[in-house]
């Protein structure tokens, strides 16, 4: 998994998660950047919302 994030940590936040923490906020940097970036506009502009996202979150656990 690669992220393109690169801010910085201040507060060493990152020593504070556990491997599947750091393993699902890079899942979901991965799906905003390649998923949701890259449309978000567009709906933003038409006032709606993408819902075709909305299986892809689940099968990804966003959902619970």
């Amino acid at each position: 998994m690669s992220t393109n994030y690169k801010g910085v940590d201040y507060f060493n936040i990152d020593a504070l998660l556990s491997e599947e923490e750091r393993m699902i906020r890079d899942t979901t940097r991965d799906f905003v950047s390649n998923e949701v970036i890259p449309i978000i506009e567009k709906h933003n502009q038409a006032m709606t919302f993408p819902r075709d996202l909305i299986p892809k979150m689940a099968e990804l656990g966003f959902f619970g």
